[in-house]
């Protein structure tokens, strides 16, 4: 190809033909210009298609990631839910003043316990660090993912305190609690001492 036109130029050039040499000079620089926009307009479509496949893969990502976390939300809150159940007998045998072996479950499974949520935020703090957010066409979903992270790293303000908390109170119900326990446990232990 490279040849033919070669032949071209060199024939017009002998026949001294300047005006039609300049012409097919001109025609071939057309010729390139509008190859190398064809090769970037193949490039950009290629480059599209595959920043739509990645985003495709990144949304179904993000979609396992809050499927993973609402299901452990809905864990937790069922978890803190005996919790407070726990607390609240609690109370009433502390109101009542009344001996029960069950004071030392109630005890442990509610006041001193305490479940916290894990958010699974894997998909997204790869995406924040590979600074591929852009990927996401969605401004809508950008401000959702920017608030949800803000309520992930701010949301749990009081949670050190309550975990300090809890692990307070269960250091010092942990030098009482043996006899806590229900009476059959602390038979089993020769332990003859009980909670009233």
């Amino acid at each position: 190809m490279i040849k033919f036109f070669r032949k071209i130029r060199q024939k017009m050039l002998t026949e001294n033909k300047f005006s039609k040499y300049l012409l097919y000079a001109i025609g071939e620089i057309v010729l390139v210009v509008i190859g190398i926009l064809i090769a970037l307009s193949v490039n950009n479509f290629n480059k599209a298609r595959i920043d739509r496949n990645e985003e495709v893969e990144i949304l179904k990502a993000l979609q396992l990631d809050f499927e993973e976390t609402k299901k452990g939300v809905e864990e937790t809150i069922e978890l803190q839910q005996k919790v407070v159940s726990y607390c609240k007998k609690l109370k009433i045998i502390l109101n009542e003043k009344t001996p029960s072996d069950s004071i030392g479950e109630y005890l442990f499974q509610g006041a001193l316990s305490y479940w916290r949520i894990e958010p699974v935020n894997g998909t997204y703090d790869a995406l924040i660090g590979s600074g591929k957010l852009g990927i996401l066409r969605s401004e809508k979903l950008k401000r959702y993912l920017a608030l949800y992270s803000s309520q992930i790293k701010y949301g749990f303000e009081d949670e050190k305190y309550s975990l300090d908390f809890t692990l307070s109170l269960t250091e010092i119900a942990s030098e009482n609690s043996a006899i806590l326990l229900p009476a059959k446990y602390r038979e089993h232990q020769g332990l003859k001492k009980t909670f009233t």
